[in-house]
């Protein structure tokens, strides 16, 4: 490949860079200036107006008269416009020093507000672009002096020799136009519309932080005593793990089934809950539990789940029993092992007042309350020590 070939692809894919297809959008008023879209905040048509300058869609006639200032019928009102705080920004860092890159201060970046938006404009980007364009005119200015040299050392040596002299004459034409066709260029942008080499500032929008308060996923069972609060969620358990103890297996007449952590009770309802499988045992009958103490992430968990509803799950705050460790899902089982109506403590949908074996479920109630227990009086597997928040009267009399 001749080297002028490479001198001219060089030029060639230089302005493929810089020609990408532009157009200014503007609004137009009748006998004021037209103020396109995507241009400087600074930067206007000249007096246009709508009859003569604009077209239906909008787009502002070409032109190279561009004023610098805006007219008094666009500029902002107090009303529409006001200054605001700069945001907080950070001029961005580099991974290499690039020569006679500055970029604008942070400190002298504008907001403004427009209604209840607030926009600033960020320079840095058209900065950069800026540069390249500069940095890349400098650089084809270097090549084309590096070829005209090379053509003249070429001719210097051709020692008559025409064919040498033409070649030299090549390098020295390909150099110049080369030069004159990127400098061309450049100016032809300018001159049409300054912005096209001089990128505008990008406006941006400070997004608002909006406060939400969600609840720590937290887990959610059906249980009770809060169902006429309001609040929603809690943020950590609602009681150490220093006041809870696991529910003791070797007990007579007493069984857990659920996990490690539900099978954790508040120490003086530990206490009622022993009573209550001594009762059972000596009856010959023995107490199963499915769930005791319950993290906030839990029963927030189930609060979802189960679609918010007060009436199928209790709201996830710390004034429900099983947060406490307060509160068990139990069921009673028989002298042979088998159990009687199992409960749907994590099941909503099993269904209140679903009482099935009645002598049973009222055996079992009976045991509880004798103990220092309460049932709730939707769900017969759920007894706990504190009162609940509202009245509820157990449907079995």
């Amino acid at each position: 490949m001749q080297p002028k070939t490479i001198y001219k692809s060089l030029i060639i894919t230089f302005l493929i860079l810089i020609t990408e297809p532009h157009q200014v959008f503007a609004f137009c008023r009748a006998t004021e200036q037209c103020q396109g879209m995507g241009l400087d905040p600074n930067t206007i048509c000249s007096p246009l107006d709508d009859e003569t300058a604009c077209r239906s869609n909008g787009c502002c006639t070409w032109s190279p008269d561009i004023i610098m200032h805006p007219p008094t019928s666009l500029m902002p009102t107090d009303n529409s416009i006001e200054s605001t705080n700069t945001p907080k920004l950070k001029i961005p860092e580099l991974q290499i020093t690039l020569p006679g890159l500055v970029f604008s201060d942070q400190n002298k970046i504008q907001s403004i507000t427009e209604g209840d938006k607030t926009f600033f404009y960020v320079p840095w980007i058209g900065e950069y672009i800026k540069w390249l364009y500069n940095y890349s005119i400098g650089i084809i200015g270097l090549l084309a002096l590096l070829a005209i040299m090379i053509g003249g050392l070429y001719w210097i040596m051709a020692g008559g020799n025409a064919s040498r002299v033409s070649e030299a004459k090549s390098w020295i034409s390909a150099a110049i136009s080369g030069l004159a066709l990127a400098l061309t260029s450049y100016l032809l942008l300018f001159t049409i519309n300054s912005n096209l080499v001089k990128l505008p500032s990008i406006k941006m929008m400070l997004m608002k932080k909006i406060d939400i308060e969600i609840p720590v996923l937290s887990g959610g069972s059906e249980s009770s005593d809060n169902i006429s609060g309001s609040q929603v969620g809690c943020y950590g358990d609602c009681i150490s793990a220093t006041n809870l103890r696991p529910i003791n297996s070797g007990v007579a007449g007493l069984a857990c089934y659920g996990t490690q952590s539900s099978c954790k009770i508040e120490h003086s309802t530990y206490q009622k809950l022993v009573t209550a499988a001594q009762k059972a045992n000596s009856l010959g009958y023995k107490l199963i539990v499915t769930d005791a103490f319950r993290t906030c992430a839990v029963q927030t968990d189930l609060w979802y789940k189960y679609g918010q509803d007060p009436n199928r799950v209790a709201r996830p705050n710390c004034s429900n029993a099983h947060l406490q460790g307060k509160a068990v899902d139990i069921y009673i089982q028989s002298k042979d092992g088998t159990p009687y109506k199992k409960p749907y403590s994590l099941y909503p949908e099993g269904g209140p007042y679903d009482l099935g074996d009645f002598y049973e479920i009222t055996l079992l109630k009976k045991i509880m309350i004798e103990s220092g227990f309460i049932r709730y009086c939707r769900e017969w597997w759920h007894f706990q020590t504190s009162m609940p928040n509202i009245p509820c009267y157990d449907p079995i009399k």
